[in-house]
């Protein structure tokens, strides 16, 4: 006994097929979509920025919806000084995605670039209204709130940074920058303090606070943070040349030129020239 065929039906059968074609042309434009954005982000990476423009138009050309493709070649653009237009590729990639975090941020970097601070403030606020616990928009909408004159702002700004991760250093100099900008030299070297209770061995800081020390006539305690970065590292030429020029300061040349030449001992080449001069 025989089973009963179906009835064969060449237009659904047609149909069927174009469809199957569809799919597979839409997925290997896909693929190539993605393969491209991938090769344009490997070239921006190496610094190539003309050649992965080059392979954003094309994924472009493939998408003209692609809202990720349009902020990378604004990136790319932007590092080519190409300006105004890597903007407007910012602003098709935000009206294609109104939503789109990382355009709205590398927008506001531009427009700071261009001065625009207003404008960039506009689009830090709105990438923090999409994530909250965006750094970088933390950080730019705290610089352009200290460039204002809107110190308070900018403190609460950076406090932010510190709050999402405390072990990032450029919020503490920051906040630095705003306690000098209105002479609270305490206060600075307070923030400073605070980031050295996590890296107590961040030489660069140990250096800021010792410079702000002596620039507020404490060079007893700069001598004295000096004195710490060479107990922990006895070859630190640099804290040697700087206790030197906080002893000149102080008025004592021979604890001034003895670290001097501790120094150039250890290889600080610049005091070849210095010594001479003020040490007979």
């Amino acid at each position: 006994m025989f089973m009963k065929s179906h009835n064969y039906n060449p237009i659904l059968n047609l149909y069927l097929i174009a469809f199957l074609l569809l799919f597979l042309i839409s997925n290997a434009q896909a693929q190539n979509e993605k393969a491209l954005l991938q090769s344009g982000n490997e070239k921006m990476e190496k610094g190539d920025f003309t050649n992965a423009i080059v392979d954003f138009d094309k994924a472009i050309q493939l998408n003209g919806a692609n809202a990720e493709a349009y902020m990378l070649r604004g990136v790319a653009k932007a590092n080519s000084d190409l300006t105004a237009s890597a903007m407007l590729d910012f602003n098709k990639a935000i009206q294609l995605n109104p939503n789109y975090e990382t355009a709205y941020l590398r927008r506001a970097v531009l427009k700071g670039i261009k001065s625009d601070l207003q404008g960039a403030m506009q689009d830090f606020e709105k990438v923090i209204s999409l994530n909250p616990k965006n750094i970088e928009a933390l950080l730019g909408k705290g610089f352009i709130k200290a460039k204002a004159g809107e110190y308070a702002d900018a403190t609460v700004a950076y406090e932010q940074v510190i709050a999402i991760d405390a072990t990032l250093v450029e919020p503490y100099l920051r906040l630095t920058e705003v306690a000098l900008v209105q002479q609270k030299s305490a206060e600075a070297i307070a923030y400073l303090d605070r980031y050295l209770s996590k890296d107590p061995d961040n030489m660069d800081i140990v250096l800021q606070k010792a410079f702000i020390k002596s620039e507020n006539n404490d060079l007893e305690g700069a001598i004295a943070d000096m004195n710490l970065l060479i107990e922990k590292d006895p070859q630190n030429n640099v804290a040697y040349y700087r206790r030197g020029e906080f002893q000149r300061k102080k008025g004592d040349m021979n604890a001034a030129c003895a670290d001097w030449k501790k120094a150039l001992e250890l290889g600080y080449t610049e005091l070849e020239a210095i010594i001479p001069i003020f040490c007979k």
